[in-house]
């Protein structure tokens, strides 16, 4: 089972996150020396893989942190450092996740 602080089923990209960290974690693991957008490539395969479809914003966010801009065709991602003081706040409502959304979950 993976364990993670991203809530299943309310778009907040939970199989981007997981997709993400195996990338970078085969990176490591494997030496693989990819770059951001290798792995950002790879990240998006596995999101496929978990969720139905590749979200390349949302890998590329979890991926490199920070915002992101993404193009697609050909696949080129661009990081942008958020300033030091940004402050947000996020609410998340206490719903019950519809059973379909948390079998991708489960691992």
């Amino acid at each position: 089972m993976i364990k993670k602080g991203i809530p299943v089923g309310f778009g907040m990209g939970s199989s981007a996150g997981s997709a993400a960290a195996a990338a970078v974690a085969f990176n490591k693991l494997f030496r693989l020396n990819l770059d951001s957008n290798s792995l950002v490539k790879f990240a998006g395969v596995g999101e496929k893989a978990s969720a139905g479809s590749v979200h390349y914003d949302n890998v590329a966010a979890s991926v490199l942190g920070g915002f992101v801009i993404v193009r697609t065709n050909p696949l080129d991602v661009i990081r942008i450092e958020p300033p030091k003081d940004l402050a947000f706040s996020l609410a998340i409502p206490k719903l019950k996740v519809p059973q379909k959304k948390q079998k991708y979950q489960e691992v």
